[in-house]
């Protein structure tokens, strides 16, 4: 075989390998048979599991974050646990403002 051939043979191998390990999408073309174009079967929708809230906590005036967790999270680390909170809460998992009355899931 030619270098040119394996040189080009290698760079396909390349990209495809880097677009399975890194789930880049890779670009398809379109066949045509007879008079309907064909369609790939569209990949199956895997629906997003998530842990739904059995405890929540409103807040008082005067409370934090830290505070909150010092009471709820038990014996897992209070930063690591406040980043869940926050997620399950439905806020930014780096927001650290609470307000008065807002409400944060505190059990899951």
């Amino acid at each position: 075989m030619s270098k040119a051939f394996m040189f080009l043979a290698g760079a396909v191998l390349m990209l495809w390998l880097v677009g399975i390990s890194q789930q880049v999408p890779v670009m398809t073309a379109s066949v045509t048979l007879g008079s309907v174009p064909y369609q790939p079967p569209a990949p199956a929708a895997q629906p997003i599991r998530q842990a739904r809230c059995r405890e929540w906590y409103f807040v008082v005036q005067g409370d934090t974050q830290w505070t909150i967790a010092l009471l709820y999270s038990g014996n897992i680390e209070k930063h690591l646990w406040l980043r869940q909170m926050r997620y399950m809460s439905g806020l930014p998992v780096t927001d650290e403002n609470i307000r008065t009355n807002q409400r944060l899931c505190v059990g899951w």
